[in-house]
């Protein structure tokens, strides 16, 4: 029984979990796995630290579960797993999301159970269980986009939007707030901007300020994104504002962030030096850690473009070593390209060309769009290195690091920040 049951797990389980889901009937499972084990149907990961884990073989797994679907126990399986799942992710999002973890254990938890929550939203989709769906998605929503999943998790969200058109205001305007992140992040600014008007809609019918105020800084990236400055700058004075009345700290020091980074764009690098320090201080105060890898590295980009080249080495410094920890991957790729800003000041085209490549293929492989800046940025690197080292020697040099391990390449960057 147990070992039919087991079939519900993606990607390994703990006895905790194997508890939780499969521990009906008065099942003794800490014995009964022990006899699984030892009958070599279910084998224990190797783990240095943390709670001891298990899985099957997926060839085993696959006989488990087609029994599971002969057995009539199926669906209860997968609505207690999905019901598990959300428990331990949902919490874990929300300390995350309010800075009571630094994104550790949250993104600790979700690299271990990505292959369960892949399996929870794929039941949840297919029994229209909508509101285990799109709490699960919204749960997961900063995961996929820090550790570069922008493609999966759009594909889920895409058809939760279908899915939730009818679906109380509530559900409807949480979907949208958090999955239009996706497209927007991938560039697909015209859809972004549809679903966050739709959510701002349905949080000012639903008389929720804090959400509201939340979706008119979004939409002051879409003003960013179109190049609408002076809009993107009201919005994000708008929610700053509504956040300030809110007491809501970590929100208030993301739209002076926000501030700081359009001050960039316009090459207004004082303003955004100010902006930036006040969101710094901010974000160190919370241990919003995620948001303090992005500041720091804004600002950085506006101390390099001021000429205070050692200012801007020493934040690119401490926000790669943050996005290192997080395994923050778009903020490394900005990051590369700050070091190669660095490297053309320097006059080291060699470096240059190296970090250009490192950023270019990462940005590549997670997906993400890039900002208009780091395009003209990127654009003005190249010219440079191509002019010192010709197009032959460029060429190599930005493959080589395109091939490159990243964490061996940051390990030789640390060494000169």
């Amino acid at each position: 029984m147990l070992f039919v049951r087991l079939a519900v797990f993606a990607g390994g389980w703990t006895l905790d979990a194997a508890e939780a889901v499969c521990g009906e009937d008065g099942l003794d499972v800490f014995e009964t796995l022990a006899s699984l084990v030892d009958e070599s149907l279910v084998r224990p990961l190797r783990r240095p630290t943390g709670e001891p884990r298990f899985a099957m073989l997926e060839t085993i797994r696959e006989y488990a579960a087609e029994l599971l679907d002969a057995s009539g126990e199926a669906e209860g399986l997968h609505r207690r797993h999905c019901e598990y799942v959300l428990a331990e992710v949902e919490p874990a999002a929300a300390a995350f999301a309010s800075n009571a973890d630094p994104g550790d254990a949250f993104l600790g938890l979700l690299d271990q159970e990505h292959d369960n929550l892949r399996a929870a939203l794929t039941w949840a989709a297919e029994t229209d269980e909508l509101d285990l769906e799109v709490r699960l998605a919204a749960a997961a929503r900063w995961f996929w986009v820090i550790r570069g999943f922008l493609s999966e998790g759009r594909r889920y969200f895409d058809g939760i939007f279908a899915r939730t058109v009818a679906a109380p205001k509530p559900l409807r305007a949480l979907a949208l707030a958090h999955g239009a992140t996706l497209p927007y992040r991938q560039g697909d600014t015209a859809l972004a901007k549809q679903l966050w008007e739709e959510a701002l809609d349905l949080y000012r019918e639903l008389g929720d300020a804090e959400g509201a105020a939340r979706i008119i800084g979004e939409l002051g990236a879409i003003a960013v994104a179109e190049s609408d400055f002076d809009r993107g700058v009201a919005m994000y004075e708008e929610c700053a504002e509504m956040f300030r009345e809110q007491g809501r700290t970590t929100r208030l020091a993301i739209a002076l962030g926000n501030l700081g980074a359009i001050a960039n764009m316009r090459g207004d690098r004082e303003t955004a030096v100010s902006h930036l320090t006040e969101a710094i201080a901010l974000t160190r105060e919370i241990g919003d850690d995620d948001s303090l890898a992005i500041n720091l590295h804004n600002i950085a980009r506006a101390e390099i473009a001021l000429g205070r080249l050692d200012e801007g080495r020493t934040a690119l410094s401490e926000s790669i070593g943050l996005a290192r920890r997080l395994g923050y991957r778009e903020v490394l790729a900005y990051c590369l390209g700050g070091l190669a800003e660095l490297a053309l000041l320097e006059d080291d085209a060699t470096r240059a060309a190296t970090m250009l490549g490192a950023s270019e293929h990462l940005f590549h492989e997670i997906g993400a769009a890039l900002d208009p800046e780091e395009v003209e940025s990127q654009d003005r690197i190249a010219a440079f290195v191509q002019e010192r080292l010709g197009p032959a020697q460029t060429e190599e040099l930005r493959g080589a690091a395109a091939a490159a391990e990243l964490d061996e390449l940051l390990e030789g960057v640390a060494s000169q920040t």
